[in-house]
């Protein structure tokens, strides 16, 4: 043994992973996609290629979504081969309608399987709009990769614990930002009527002339007694000859 391939770092378990998925793929595909009878190696690549690309198609972007893929590939490969036996028995009614129901059967498989695919690619989409939703699914995938390969005898380092953001500040609400909310009622009646509450504290108290609706007695002895800077605004501003 070489002192450069005795001082190599090994590879890293989660970089191979994705090449042993695609690897699983393509055995798959050699062994399902092209017919028993067929022989000739170019035919049986060519089948095979064929497969890759409708695969490729389908837009599969994680392990779950290529293992959906081949599925659909290699039922629609079955209910092809399944039509050429029935097509090879046309002088054999019953075995060759018997090729035909399984034809069907993996028809409907194939297209069950596409629409699987395609309720999990939305699912994934409507999750990958969401930040925190993503994360928190490549965090999971991640550590279910280091737990498995762990437990494969693998050395991995431990998955690190998913990061969590703050949460954000509260946003205020109108009211919060609106400085009349601090106003007491003297002097939320003063910011509305100007002119009455004015008025009430010249005469000290309603006078017997107002043509406006009376407050509340409370409400008057409030607007009497305010010191509120206001209120003596007001003071200062009122007009007698002003009518409300």
């Amino acid at each position: 043994m070489s002192e450069a391939s005795a001082t190599e770092d090994p590879p890293d378990p989660f970089q191979l992973l994705p090449k042993a998925v695609y690897r699983t793929l393509m055995a798959d595909l050699y062994a399902l996609v092209p017919c028993p009878t067929l022989t000739d190696p170019e035919l049986i690549a060519e089948r095979v290629h064929a497969a890759i690309a409708e695969i490729a198609s389908m837009v599969p972007a994680n392990a779950e979504e290529c293992a959906i893929s081949l599925r659909v590939v290699t039922a629609d490969a079955q209910a092809k081969e399944n039509i050429r036996q029935a097509r090879q028995l046309f002088n054999d009614p019953i075995p060759a309608m018997k090729c035909q129901a399984q034809a069907s059967l993996m028809m409907r498989t194939a297209n069950a399987a596409r629409s699987m695919l395609l309720r999990v690619q939305s699912a994934r989409h409507k999750r990958e709009a969401i930040p925190a939703a993503c994360n928190q699914d490549a965090w999971t995938i991640h550590a279910t990769q280091a737990f498995l390969l762990a437990a494969d005898g693998q050395q991995v380092p431990e998955p690190e614990p998913l990061f969590v953001p703050p949460e954000p500040e509260p946003v205020p609400t109108p009211h919060d930002d609106d400085p009349i909310t601090r106003y007491d009622e003297a002097e939320h009646y003063a910011l509305t009527y100007p002119n009455r509450a004015a008025e009430i504290r010249a005469h000290g108290g309603v006078p017997s002339t107002a043509r406006y609706g009376h407050p509340e007695a409370k409400l008057v002895q409030e607007i009497i007694a305010s010191t509120s800077p206001i209120l003596r605004q007001l003071d200062e501003e009122y007009d007698p000859n002003t009518r409300t």
